[in-house]
């Protein structure tokens, strides 16, 4: 993500730059073309034409600069809120869908490195119970299990 911000920056700060460099070609041919006064000064402001690029060129950086900070803060964090809010949500959803011990034996699924065995410990209910639910879990897709002999090892499908 951090990148992305960078390159962005970058790309717009370059972008404005030849904006400027663009008009400022312009106006000097337009200025020398008519002969309103000499190729070197910009008449309005009386400044070596030399001069306008970098001076224009710099304000806008800092200016651009200034506003990507304030909206990427913004941005960032609006965005982590939404994030929470989601989650929360759907663990809800899931909470409500699958009833209390079926989301809790869920939740354990999505721990590494969990066992059938394990999960009957950690909540105190009997192995075949845990069975049932793993089944009715996988039925779902919730979940997959794994065989490594009599152990059986149990994970929560990637959404």
């Amino acid at each position: 993500m951090r990148k992305i911000k960078e390159f962005s920056a970058v790309a717009v700060a370059s972008i404005y730059v030849v904006i400027v460099a663009i008009v400022s070609t312009y106006i000097h041919q337009e200025l020398s073309a008519v002969g309103v006064c000499d190729a070197q000064q910009l008449c309005i402001l009386m400044i070596p034409l030399h001069y306008f690029i970098p001076i224009f060129s710099a304000v806008g950086l800092i200016t651009g600069g200034v506003m990507f900070y304030l909206i990427s803060e913004k941005t960032e964090s609006s965005m982590k809120k939404c994030e929470h809010t989601y989650d929360k949500k759907i663990d809800e959803l899931l909470k409500k869908a699958l009833g209390e011990k079926m989301y809790q034996v869920y939740n354990l699924c999505k721990k590494k490195n969990m066992t059938q065995a394990k999960i009957s410990k950690s909540l105190g209910i009997s192995r075949v119970e845990v069975f049932r639910i793993l089944k009715k879990l996988e039925e779902k897709e919730l979940i997959e299990r794994k065989k490594d002999g009599k152990i059986v090892h149990v994970s929560a499908k990637q959404t």
